[in-house]
């Protein structure tokens, strides 16, 4: 055997551990009180960044979805905004009350800042520019850091707003239509997080131990 060559070991094969993979921890209502508190202000900053949470909250699009967005993709009366989904799809994807007044302050805002003619949604605090995907990316961090909230992205919000439509009974084929999924598939593994949820309140529901 040449010097540079080593002796195959048995456990070579044997078939390797798989390391099971993390959930994505959802957001529960006071984690997101404090994230949204961190942008309760009439700067226009903070007009943007809460419109911007709370329509990720509201919506669970994509970042680059909804970082894309032009100011025609809202629409105020029919409280809908229009997402560019994969596969070039369009969805009127609706949302709350709260997300419409936060859009409207922001956009009235937004109409006094440089670069207001632009066709973007989001509009950037530093000259007339749009705010890029990189920049909603950088925005959640900062806010979730002062939130004092770990980890905090975008996509927190899409695997939340999964697990609560789970966790209140919602109907999968609606929730695939709302997300843009196309597989099944993304139900179970964006709905793992509420499957525990419902198995441990099913668990407790039963009370086995308390029958003797």
């Amino acid at each position: 055997m040449d010097e540079d060559e080593m002796p195959r070991s048995p456990l070579d094969r044997m078939p390797q551990p798989t390391t099971p993979k993390k959930l994505v921890p959802v957001l529960d209502d006071e984690i997101t009180i404090r994230l949204f508190a961190t942008c309760d202000g009439k700067s226009f900053l903070d007009r943007r960044d809460t419109a911007i949470i709370r329509l990720l909250f509201d919506t669970g699009g994509r970042l680059s979805e909804v970082a894309n967005l032009s100011l025609n993709d809202v629409n105020l009366k029919t409280d809908t905004v229009q997402i560019l989904g994969k596969g070039d799809k369009y969805l009127a994807v609706p949302f709350g009350a709260n997300t419409g007044r936060a859009l409207s302050r922001y956009i009235r805002a937004r109409a006094k800042q440089p670069g207001a003619d632009l066709p973007n949604l989001w509009l950037s605090s530093r000259g007339p520019k749009p705010l890029r995907a990189n920049g909603v990316k950088i925005m959640l961090r900062r806010r979730g850091e002062d939130a004092e909230i770990e980890g905090m992205h975008a996509h927190r919000f899409r695997h939340t707003l999964a697990h609560e439509w789970k966790v209140q009974g919602g109907n999968d084929s609606a929730l695939m239509e709302v997300m843009g999924w196309t597989s099944a598939e993304m139900v179970r593994h964006y709905g793992k997080a509420a499957a525990q949820t419902l198995a441990q309140q099913a668990h407790r529901d039963m009370a086995l131990g308390d029958r003797l």
